[in-house]
């Protein structure tokens, strides 16, 4: 990683803090957690790769040099952007999330875990971690991939560039 985006995405994540709890997180080529500022991240962590067919959409997704928008069953979204070196070979995954984008009871929640099938002895401690995520408007979140993105390329564009896996909302 450049000098230059280094200090960018420590500024990044400092940034979106101040505004909501938005968790920064970054995954080596073979999507090994390298990274976070997640104190829950023995919870959050296999959420986001637990998911079978998020993860086999993960790596896909950073050849088209987008930021990728995933959203699980749970109704988590999270920002995918990818970094490369200079001949374009993948380096870092770097991802900010979860967060929801509507309010949710906390029935809901449970039912979705229930579905899951984590079993009843893990899903309090699950569901006390979802219920302190952020519920932020979409196109704020997808403005923080937008300068994610930034960050990391220097390169500035719009919610239009933003990838949406055809299958996320299955998720």
């Amino acid at each position: 990683m450049s000098e230059n985006a280094e200090r960018n995405l420590r500024l990044f994540q400092e940034l979106i803090t101040c505004a909501h709890n938005v968790y920064f997180w970054t995954y080596d080529s073979h999507l090994a957690n390298t990274y976070t500022n997640c104190p829950d991240a023995a919870v959050l962590n296999p959420l986001f790769l637990g998911n079978e067919e998020q993860t086999r959409l993960l790596l896909p997704l950073g050849e088209k040099d987008r930021p990728a928008v995933l959203e699980d069953s749970l109704g988590l979204l999270w920002i995918a952007d990818y970094e490369k070196d200079t001949v374009g070979v993948l380096l870092y995954i770097h991802v900010i999330g979860p967060v929801f984008i509507e309010d949710f009871s906390e029935r809901t929640l449970e039912n979705a875990l229930r579905s899951m099938d984590i079993p009843a002895g893990r899903r309090q401690p699950i569901l006390k971690v979802l219920e302190a995520l952020p519920v932020i408007p979409v196109t704020r979140f997808y403005e923080y991939g937008i300068m994610l993105h930034y960050c990391i390329c220097g390169e500035k564009i719009a919610f239009s560039d933003l990838q949406y896996p055809e299958s996320h909302k299955s998720m």
